[in-house]
């Protein structure tokens, strides 16, 4: 579920739940409220009494006086025939209301004494009855909850007759909440847990992957965030996935680095050693000092291309990510290889053989494909028995080349056709270093298959011998244009 969703129905059911809780605060505090309203009435109107006493006995300006220093004065209104307030004052909405009917009922009642007048005239001069005439009775008001109590009809001591009304004065509910603590209380915790719940929920993933973010800052390559089982799939969910699988891939990487190390100070230990061995043996014998001196300069040749593909395995991926700017003719580029391997197998009587055919391009990186490429060829040929041959073919499928190289060696176990592809990975240590190899040539090569955007792979031949197949897109633009 994504964040948002969660957000949003987080947040409505807490409305939810808040809107809840005050329809029963306010189902529960409904007496109260109209115990306080009515006794608050019945105050003003004993309140009423006192002042309509004041207006009948001392007149209108000793009222208007009294009423101006009363507290209660914004609930009180002297109203005159007219429906005009004493201290003229705006006269709320249900006091203007009120009024109008009271209008109303008087035109009613004129337009019944005239009709009167016209029923006694109607059957004086016809003899028969008027007819029925009907009058809208006055609407009523649907504003009005509870009807305001009646008014104080007074005669002032000038002998002006008034109407003291009382504008219904409703209770603070505030006051009455004020004075049930638990109410306050219920809803302040319900809100607190229910909004501590919510920011925990999205809180605690994020804290979990900073703590483990800054463990794995620190060199602790196996911080990782767990997963929370009771946890619906989010946002968080993925990047906390996320993480674990780059701090996966960062041990991954500072593991082969380390193992890379430790590889790279064995095999240069030899080639060191044996050229040591080979001065001391140039400077005790003058006279096989050329011989020494080549044994020495054939283990600086291996010293500096073992360099050269260490420096290539240790570039990092993301700079191998070069544009491929050159189009190589794979058939032509598979020839020289041939051609180039058949020389060094000639003397123990194995042969590379391939098939001429059409020519095949593809958008590549000429130099680093053609090591690659040499280094499988020369790899099977090393491995294949003497008298024995290497095939390697090339077809296009769809949209892409795919090269097969076979060898009639022994094949390797099937737990290490991956492994194979590892820097400095022997299936036979003694037979590899025999050899000549470094466990390095397969790898240069899926690094630089993987470059070119194509795949390598290794299986065992159901005749014998290791075949390694690689893929490299084919772009048909390259012929059209060609």
């Amino acid at each position: 579920m994504r964040i948002f969703l969660k957000l949003f129905i987080g947040f409505w059911l807490l409305q939810i739940v808040l809107v809840g809780l005050g329809a029963w605060m306010a189902f529960q505090l409904r007496g109260e409220v109209e115990a306080a309203f009515h006794e608050e009435m019945e105050r003003l109107a004993e309140v009423r009494m006192e002042l309509g006493s004041v207006l009948e006995e001392r007149g209108t300006d000793a009222f208007r006086q009294t009423l101006v220093s009363h507290a209660d004065k914004e609930w009180l209104y002297l109203l005159d025939r007219q429906g005009n307030d004493l201290l003229q004052r705006e006269l709320p909405s249900f006091l203007k209301r009120k009024i109008a009917r009271k209008q109303e009922r008087r035109a009613l009642r004129q337009q019944q004494r005239e009709l009167n007048g016209d029923s006694q005239r109607w059957q004086h001069e016809k003899g028969e009855p008027p007819p029925h005439r009907g009058f809208r009775r006055p609407p009523r008001d649907p504003d009005r909850m509870v009807p305001p109590p009646s008014p104080m009809r007074l005669i002032s001591l000038e002998g002006e007759r008034f109407n003291l009304e009382i504008r219904p004065k409703r209770p603070r509910l505030w006051k009455i909440v004020i004075s049930r603590p638990w109410i306050i209380g219920g809803l302040i915790t319900t809100s607190l847990i229910t909004v501590f719940l919510l920011a925990l929920h999205f809180t605690r993933p994020i804290q979990q992957l900073q703590r483990s973010a800054r463990r794995l800052a620190k060199g602790d390559m196996q911080a990782r965030c767990k997963p929370s089982r009771y946890r619906l799939p989010d946002e968080l969910s993925s990047l906390s996935h996320d993480f674990n699988r780059m701090a996966e891939r960062l041990q991954s990487l500072f593991s082969a680095q380390k193992q890379l190390i430790s590889d790279v100070s064995h095999e240069l230990r030899s080639p060191m050693a044996r050229m040591r061995v080979a001065l001391e043996l140039a400077d005790r014998n003058p006279g096989e000092q050329a011989k020494n001196l080549a044994i020495v300069q054939r283990e600086i040749d291996r010293l500096e291309k073992l360099i050269h593909q260490i420096l290539t395995l240790s570039r990092p991926a993301s700079m191998g990510d070069q544009p491929l700017e050159g189009v190589v003719d794979l058939q032509a580029l598979l020839e020289t290889i041939v051609e180039d391997v058949n020389l060094e197998g000639t003397a123990s009587g194995r042969q590379v053989l391939f098939e001429a055919g059409d020519e095949q391009l593809v958008r590549a990186n000429p130099v680093p494909l053609h090591s690659a490429i040499e280094n499988v060829v020369r790899n099977a040929l090393r491995h294949t028995p003497e008298g024995d041959q290497v095939v390697v073919e090339l077809t296009q499928q769809q949209r892409e080349l795919t090269l097969s190289v076979r060898d009639r060696g022994p094949g390797v176990p099937e737990s290490a056709l991956t492994q194979i592809f590892e820097p400095f990975f022997r299936v036979s240590e003694a037979r590899d270093r025999q050899s000549g190899g470094y466990g390095l040539g397969l790898a240069i090569a899926s690094r630089v298959i993987r470059e070119h955007g194509g795949t390598i792979a290794a299986t065992n031949h159901p005749d014998g011998g290791l075949e390694v197949v690689m893929t490299l897109p084919w772009d048909s633009a390259l012929h059209e244009q060609g």
